[in-house]
């Protein structure tokens, strides 16, 4: 048999927060698939094993140390992995305030919440202090999460804003995506998602961008020959350097040399 608890609250109705219902289970494998519609929020947290969630037309597999949220009245439903079945333990509850973490987020990883899931289930409180200790776990989750995410931001912006150093004082020379994720110690695949997120364009094209601004600057800043305009910039390929300058700038490096040299094209 599964080893099931769950505890469902009548809602004292506070205003920011109103505690629905908490509980735990240790799933077998062979158990259903849930289907699930709530008109509330409910967090289930992995504390072992895992699963697939099928949410926001995709489908997301779960594991220990992950959360996986089911947003009012969307319809949602989710099975253990029958080899390794998930022990999970969820709260749900009602909320009159915005955290965009919350509303656009399906799966969240974080196990510093693991003990505060496993004390939702092991209170011993009576029913008039119930609601009150539920509320205030809910918090302490919603604030580790919104915490958590500040962090990752902020390691996140660090990788970009290092990144995008190392482009800056290294085009000159052939660097590829791959030396600079090595530089930053993380994967190529990695680092292209989080820089082109946060930059708004791929590191190609800010590598590119840089290259061929510093280019223009030497070709009509300091008068240099298009071929040591091309070196000094990062190209060895001055058929490519043609090209995609051109492609920037409407015209040849040499048209664009001589054009800006006389006042403009």
């Amino acid at each position: 048999m599964r080893a099931e608890k769950r505890i469902h609250m009548v809602g004292p109705n506070f205003k920011d927060i109103n505690p629905i219902e908490c509980g735990e289970e240790k799933c077998m494998p062979d158990k259903e698939e849930v289907s699930s519609l709530r008109g509330h929020y409910l967090l289930h947290y992995v504390h072992s094993g895992g699963g697939e969630y099928r949410a926001n037309n995709q489908v997301y597999t779960i594991g220990k140390g992950q959360m996986f949220i089911i947003h009012p009245y969307e319809q949602v439903s989710y099975i253990p992995n029958p080899d390794d079945p998930w022990h999970y333990s969820w709260v749900g509850f009602e909320i009159n305030f915005d955290i965009p973490l919350l509303q656009t987020s399906y799966v969240i990883e974080n196990a510093q919440v693991d003990y505060l899931f496993r004390a939702l289930n092991s209170t011993n409180k009576t029913a008039q202090s119930l609601n009150l200790f539920i509320c205030s776990k809910v918090f302490e989750i919603l604030s580790a999460l919104v915490q958590s995410e500040a962090t990752s931001i902020s390691v996140l912006e660090s990788i970009v804003n290092h990144a995008a150093n190392y482009i800056r004082i290294n085009y000159i020379y052939p660097i590829t995506i791959e030396q600079i994720a090595s530089y930053l110690n993380i994967s190529r695949s990695y680092f292209i998602s989080v820089f082109s997120r946060h930059m708004g364009v791929t590191p190609y094209k800010y590598l590119s961008e840089i290259r061929l601004t510093k280019a223009a600057e030497l070709l009509t800043k300091h008068r240099y020959s298009v071929t040591d305009a091309a070196i000094n910039s990062g190209y060895n390929d001055i058929y490519n350097f043609s090209k995609m300058f051109k492609k920037k700038y409407g015209a040849s490096p040499s048209v664009y040399r001589e054009g800006n040299g006389n006042g403009g094209l």
